[in-house]
């Protein structure tokens, strides 16, 4: 039942009565003939929540009884108080319920007065454990933590009859519990059933809880008080230190945890977060608190300079250290990727790769990196990246749909820096220098040769190696590539993009004569042309590479077996290599036609194995091959054996003059 009466009319004023409550002396019980225990206490206040002097409190009494006034002024606490007489007799009933209302400018509150002829029987229902205990935390308030049944001799419910609670008094525990209903009292029901609901105070502990009905003290129950939920985080050791990148501070992190009240928390488990990642590493951390409630963590300071948080959190208590790095030696440096260029709309070749190095020169792991595009037109592989073991984080790089320069800025913490890349506008991008034999990679063309053209954007559509079988005509045209010598078009024999490497693969037209020519490239609708030198003739040896890097001559023995290092050629053979450059042949061969046999290279050869000249067996364009010559030759006997001997070709031509091709290596047993 509610018995604290509000009114607000207008504007409040200050010292007018707003409030009046019940303070103390409700639900007492009296015998026939005597008087209530305690005074009937209201409170009056303001609106302001301040107690109102002076104020007339009227007093009426329903029901037998008689009050000790019917007006009385409140005291300098706004209190006003009257005492109730019970009647001399309540004839063949047990018990009667007089009401009092105290009413003050037009409000008011109730309060009741029950008279008995016999006393009545008084039941715990709660608790109703054995022996009778209640336990509950700090500031709790346990709904129906108290209840008893109050009857007459024959068992009729007794309504209105006070319930109050409270704790014994103790001096090193302090604990304090009482009904939260007005005036700290529970009033009865019509059933007789009193329910307190139970506050408990901020104290922690064990005492014995006094039970009062009515006027009468009933026993007493088992009170135990532990802390509460965690609400609170006080920081005692280690905040605002400031140290060395790398430095373990002296003083560890120390923090209770306790509750809303001051009780410290023992066996609470607690989080402990570096806010900025990588900024501070805890390191002897102590996450469940000991029995005086502490936590703690010994901080080791990162590789940036700057104010770093620490948090310690425990549900809703939190507590936040503030550390300092005083040093700014950490750097952010650039491994690879600066200063590529790349077509519009190509990928750039190089990963643009940064590293993460603190003071000491260490590499720093788990560092967020934060990649952008800040000038130019490009997209990232991926914008945000963290550094590995080795402190190092990459990202990868598109060029966009126009030219100019693209700027991407690289952030590491507090740490910056910058790579500069080129955009140039699509289409092939060759150099006279990267027009070679494709044998001896030397710049020029010699007719019906094998030319290897290398350069940018060549072969950007391909992947890897895409060939053409020479055993007939070549294609002129391949995955969109064509080159063209003056007026005429190449034979392609391969295109290759490996590792960013593209080449470009062709047959020079015998046509051509000594002298420059165009060489235009064009990719899809995107061209280039340069002009390249052509020779008369450019020998070229063929080469393979072995499994240690070495070249070695493109060698055979008569029975097609190929010669290595595991099976080298022996003194007295007859070996085959391989050539390009040699000019024309009898009968007359022409550009894009595959080799027949017997195809006998018109001009002197000579060979040379140990730098001394062999005997020369053949030399022919190879048949069912383009632009490709046969050389076989015969080893002496007495030759000097050795997994690396020199092997030469010279060509002689009409004036007396020689033109080497590139010198190789030759495995003899």
């Amino acid at each position: 039942m509610t018995t604290r009466f509000t009114v607000n009319i207008g504007n409040p004023t200050e010292g007018s009565p707003s409030v009046i409550e019940v303070v103390s002396g409700n639900g007492q019980v009296a015998g026939i003939g005597g008087g209530a225990p305690e005074a009937l206490r209201v409170g009056v206040r303001d609106a302001f929540d301040n107690p109102v002097k002076d104020a007339e409190v009227q007093w009426r009494l329903t029901g037998p009884g008689l009050l000790s006034a019917e007006s009385v002024r409140t005291d300098a606490n706004g209190q006003a108080a009257v005492t109730f007489a019970a009647p001399d007799s309540l004839g063949a009933q047990f018990f009667v319920t007089s009401p009092v209302k105290a009413t003050v400018a037009g409000i008011s509150v109730d309060l009741s007065v029950t008279t008995i002829s016999a006393i009545p029987n008084i039941t715990i229902v709660n608790p109703n454990n054995n022996p009778r205990k209640i336990t509950g935390a700090a500031g709790e308030t346990l709904t129906g933590g108290l209840q008893v049944r109050i009857t007459s001799p024959l068992g009729q419910g007794m309504p209105k009859v006070g319930l109050r609670a409270a704790a014994a008094f103790d001096a090193t525990t302090q604990l304090s519990a009482g009904c939260v209903n007005e005036g700290g009292t529970a009033l009865s029901d019509s059933t007789g059933l009193a329910s307190c609901d139970l506050r408990l105070g901020a104290a922690v502990g064990e005492s014995n809880l006094t039970l009062v009905v009515g006027s009468f003290s009933t026993g007493t129950v088992s009170l135990a008080v532990t802390a509460g939920a965690p609400a609170l985080m006080r920081i005692q050791r280690g905040n605002n230190q400031s140290g060395q990148t790398g430095q373990t501070l002296s003083s560890a992190l120390l923090a209770t945890v306790t509750d809303q009240f001051g009780n410290p928390l023992p066996g609470t488990r607690v989080e402990w977060e570096v806010v900025t990642p990588n900024s501070v590493t805890l390191t002897q951390v102590v996450s469940t608190s000991n029995l005086q409630g502490q936590v703690s963590a010994l901080p080791t300071m990162g590789p940036f300079a700057g104010t770093y948080q620490v948090k310690v959190s425990a549900g809703n208590a939190v507590a936040v250290f503030s550390l300092t790095v005083t040093t700014t030696s950490a750097r952010l440096a650039k491994v690879s990727g600066d200063g590529q260029t790349a077509s519009q709309n190509q990928a750039f070749a190089q990963p643009l790769q940064v590293r993460v190095i603190d003071g000491a020169g260490r590499p720093v792991a788990g560092v967020p990196v934060a990649f952008v595009v800040a000038t130019g037109r490009a997209t990232l592989g991926a914008t945000l990246a963290t550094t590995d073991a080795d402190g190092s984080a990459s990202t990868t790089v598109r060029a966009g749909d126009a030219s100019g320069t693209v700027t991407i800025a690289v952030f590491a913490q507090n740490l910056t820096t910058a790579f500069t890349l080129t955009v140039r506008v699509r289409g092939p991008v060759v150099a006279s220098s990267g027009i070679v034999n494709a044998a001896s990679l030397q710049p020029g063309i010699a007719p019906g040769a094998i030319i290897t053209i290398q350069g940018t954007d060549i072969a950007s559509g391909i992947d890897g190696v895409v060939r053409t079988n020479s055993a007939t005509a070549l294609p002129t045209i391949l995955a969109g590539v064509t080159v063209r010598f003056g007026f005429i078009f190449a034979p392609i024999l391969s295109i290759s993009n490996v590792n960013g490497q593209e080449s470009i693969t062709v047959q020079a037209p015998f046509e051509l004569q000594p002298g420059v020519t165009p060489v235009t490239i064009d990719v899809s609708g995107f061209s280039t042309t340069v002009n390249a030198a052509v020779l008369p003739y450019q020998p070229g040896i063929f080469e393979t590479a072995a499994a240690d890097g070495k070249r070695y001559a493109t060698l055979f023995r008569s029975d097609g077996s190929a010669v290595t290092s595991e099976n080298p050629a022996r003194r007295g053979e007859t070996i085959r290599f391989q050539a390009t450059g040699l000019g024309q042949v009898s009968p007359p061969t022409g550009t894009n036609r595959p080799g027949t046999p017997d195809q006998k290279v018109t001009v002197q050869l000579i060979v040379g194995v140990n730098d001394e000249g062999v005997t020369l067996v053949n030399a022919e364009y190879a048949p069912r091959n383009i632009g490709l010559y046969y050389v076989d030759f015969k080893i002496p006997e007495d030759t000097t054996p050795g997994p690396e001997r020199p092997l030469a070709l010279a060509l002689i031509q009409a004036d007396g003059s020689a033109i080497f091709a590139n010198t190789s290596r030759i495995p003899i047993q």
